[in-house]
């Protein structure tokens, strides 16, 4: 019981980093957009209660959706709605989200700028420059990571 205690309490810590990161991620790639990770429950409308076990709250869990807003569109939209360069901006998000929260030493791409426009594609040769020269900020020691 202890160890599944642990794993729920690991999942939930995991999924806030990655949520937090995506939402800032989303910020940088997409100026004057928005974008959220929503984890989605069994409980639709209604609230867990906060003292409620993690073992409780992770056996609501049901997945993930995506919401996101691009810059001069409208309401927020689910993956769906997207074209194919903004399935791929949102997609980038999510994995360089999950590289600040567990980063890994190098990453391959093949061709992701194929959808993107130009701006999209300028604002993410910035965030690979970025997050190859990253340095810890607890240690302030280089993380190099490299991007084939």
């Amino acid at each position: 019981e202890h160890l599944d205690l642990k794993k729920d309490e690991a999942m939930e810590r995991t999924f806030k980093g990655i949520a937090k990161h995506f939402t800032e991620v989303f910020r940088e790639l997409v100026p004057g957009g928005a974008g959220k990770l929503i984890m989605k429950t069994s409980h639709e409308g209604k609230q867990l209660e906060p003292g409620a076990p993690a073992s409780s709250r992770i056996a609501a869990y049901q997945g993930i959706s995506i919401r996101v807003q691009f810059a001069g569109g409208a309401a927020t939209q689910t993956m769906q709605q997207l074209s194919g360069g903004q399935k791929t901006m949102v997609a980038l998000c999510l994995i360089f989200a999950i590289q600040r929260c567990d980063p890994a030493p190098f990453y391959i791409f093949d061709e992701i700028d194929a959808n993107l426009d130009a701006a999209h594609r300028s604002s993410l040769a910035q965030m690979i420059e970025r997050q190859a020269s990253r340095v810890n900020e607890e240690s302030g020691d280089p993380e190099p990571t490299q991007f084939i």
